[in-house]
């Protein structure tokens, strides 16, 4: 079983040229496995020797941003933002939502103005299952202690927040 999806915000043209790169990464990292996962910013690919239409809800990687804020506001903003985005995300086309939301005020004119956050489930998900999955792990960006972006991946949806727009829509 194969199967590949893109993210909501992605044209025809970008989905096509990420899942091409995904493919040429699988061909040329694990030529002769028999099952594969690559995610790429855009795109997720994944085949198997076996039916993987089923929720699973394994975290298979949290990306943590190295710079941190430490910033009570900060963290309630993010908080926010990955709830919003997390609670959004089931109801939406193609199990998808995006976000932006400004940062509360701080006294250091390097601190960032304004939030990015998405989150998106599998398209083989049903909204319910897209919900537990994203509701088991909504609170798994407090593992980056502190950071100013997080990625959080399991097998079947994930959330990415960050203070730069890293999304088209």
């Amino acid at each position: 079983m194969a199967g590949f999806q893109c993210r909501g915000d992605l044209s025809s043209e970008l989905c096509s040229q990420c899942v091409e790169s995904a493919s040429q990464t699988v061909l040329s990292s694990c030529p002769y496995a028999i099952g594969s996962r690559v995610q790429k910013d855009g795109c997720f690919l994944r085949y198997e020797n076996y039916t993987f239409a089923v929720p699973d809800t394994s975290i298979i990687t949290e990306l943590c941003n190295v710079d941190k804020n430490n910033d009570s506001r900060f963290q309630a903003d993010v908080a926010q933002i990955v709830a919003r985005v997390v609670s959004e995300a089931p109801k939406g086309h193609l199990l998808y939502t995006s976000a932006t939301s400004p940062v509360s005020s701080s006294n250091s004119s390097s601190a960032p103005s304004t939030l990015y956050a998405l989150a998106q489930c599998l398209n083989y998900l049903s909204r319910s299952e897209c919900s537990e999955c994203l509701s088991a792990h909504s609170s798994s960006w407090q593992d980056c202690d502190n950071a100013v972006g997080s990625q959080i991946h399991s097998v079947s949806c994930y959330y990415r927040f960050e203070i730069y727009p890293f999304f088209y829509k």
